[in-house]
């Protein structure tokens, strides 16, 4: 686009500033100055020329989209989620670990939250309990096959008049900032 608007603009007087500017500066010598589609004698060959040199020779420079990677975001490790443990959960009970949530799952256990509290995730002894709230970080795939496992359900935010446990409890959830780049882990932060 910008090719073709700089090819345009060598066309007209007032294509671009620096055709007013030689213009001006051709009169403030004693020369007679452009007429507005004088310049175009020259413009429009080079025009004409730099569109066929995009057309048939420029588009081989220009990355191919390919039909297989539609989805190329759908296999970042970029996305997240919370995932809330239901009251009948096999995870209860079960020790909150990082490091085995990522070995197990392939999703990295980013926070947990219970009743309003931050719970330390790298913490030896903890158990998960009914209500927590899991924010995992990983592949959409990934996070998917994890919220169809028995007892955990992929929290999904309500307008308005929503009766999630964090709605029901009156608390905010916990704001996750997605990394900036891919080596740099997600940062939570309390409310």
């Amino acid at each position: 686009m910008s090719h073709a608007a700089t090819f345009g603009g060598m066309c007209t007087l007032v294509g671009t500033s620096t055709n007013l500017v030689a213009h001006e500066y051709a009169r403030s010598q004693g020369l007679p100055g452009f007429s507005m589609f004088e310049l175009g004698k020259v413009g429009l060959p080079v025009m004409i020329a730099g569109f066929a040199y995009m057309l048939f020779i420029g588009r081989w420079f220009l990355p191919r989209n390919r039909a297989e990677e539609p989805l190329a975001l759908a296999d970042s490790e970029g996305y997240l989620a919370e995932l809330l443990v239901e009251p009948r959960s096999p995870w209860i009970g079960r020790e909150v670990s990082a490091a085995n949530f990522h070995r197990d799952l392939d999703v990295k256990l980013a926070g947990l939250r219970r009743g309003g509290q931050l719970i330390s995730v790298s913490k030896p002894g903890t158990h998960y309990a009914a209500g927590d709230s899991l924010r995992v970080r990983g592949s959409l795939e990934r996070i998917l096959a994890l919220a169809e496992k028995e007892g955990l359900e992929l929290h999904r935010p309500r307008k308005s008049g929503g009766d999630s446990s964090l709605e029901a409890s009156g608390e905010d959830s916990l704001p996750v900032t997605a990394p900036e780049s891919p080596a740099e882990e997600p940062v939570a932060r309390l409310p």
